[in-house]
């Protein structure tokens, strides 16, 4: 066997390398690969986790501006209360939808629902038709007017809400 450099001979005469090399390289150089591969995927998930997420304010402003490019659109088919935003809700079953309520009947998944509390309106629109489905008058009760989105009011045949008397 012959002697390199950094072999060394044992007390019975075999010669051992001293872990200096390994598939042609040395150890020093497969640490240095290791090390900046370690440093290479450890910078990728610092940067992910680092990188500036859009705050709740911009989430609200794409929100906004979402419910209004709605309203545009809306506004080009019939006339909508000024001075009012709307709340929106989009229907995702519109047979369960419309079981439950008669005003959406005609309602298909992905329309929404507008409704303007102090306008007392409410109107269903269909951004893939490109229709207004439905309109009607919103009863609002005043206790609960915080705390939940009104529904619209029954609609008779002459298009006029049905009140109850107590």
């Amino acid at each position: 066997m012959k002697k390199d450099q950094g072999d060394e001979v044992s007390s019975e005469g075999v010669v051992s390398s001293k872990g200096k090399k390994c598939c042609g390289m040395s150890y020093k150089f497969w640490g240095g690969v290791i090390i900046v591969v370690v440093i290479i995927i450890a910078g990728y998930y610092a940067w992910g986790a680092l990188k500036p997420k859009p705050s709740q304010t911009e989430a609200q402003k794409a929100a906004e501006q979402q419910v209004l490019a709605i309203v545009a659109r809306v506004k080009k088919l019939m006339v909508v209360p000024d001075g009012e935003v709307p709340q929106v809700a989009e229907i995702k079953d519109a047979a369960l939808a419309a079981k439950e309520q008669p005003f959406l009947a005609g309602s298909q998944n992905g329309d929404v629902l507008l409704v303007y509390a102090t306008a007392g309106k409410a109107i269903v629109y269909s951004p893939a038709r490109n229709v207004i489905v439905n309109v009607g008058p919103v009863q609002m009760n005043k206790a609960d007017a915080s705390a939940q989105t009104p529904a619209p009011a029954p609609v008779t045949s002459d298009n006029t809400a049905t009140t109850k008397k107590k």
